[in-house]
């Protein structure tokens, strides 16, 4: 299995690649789980590219939008 760096330093090995739905619209592939993390990880600009939304970071919450719409996928 492959290996992600974090932080440029932290090296941490990857178990598993999968695909998940967290919605219906918004199905998510190679999604890296990380044995003994909280989280998985997901590459923001893959996102963006995929399904050419917009992804904000304010204060505390990220709310993911339709690019053309306006319509809010997630918050």
């Amino acid at each position: 299995m492959p290996f992600v760096t974090i932080e440029e330093t932290l090296k941490l090995k990857v178990y598993r690649i999968e695909q998940t739905h967290p919605l219906s619209q918004f199905p998510l592939s190679s999604i890296l789980f990380i044995l003994g993390y909280l989280f998985n990880l997901i590459s923001i600009s893959k996102v963006t590219r995929m399904f050419d939304y917009l992804v904000l970071f304010i204060n505390n919450y990220v709310l993911v939008q339709d690019r053309h719409t306006g319509h809010t996928i997630r918050t």
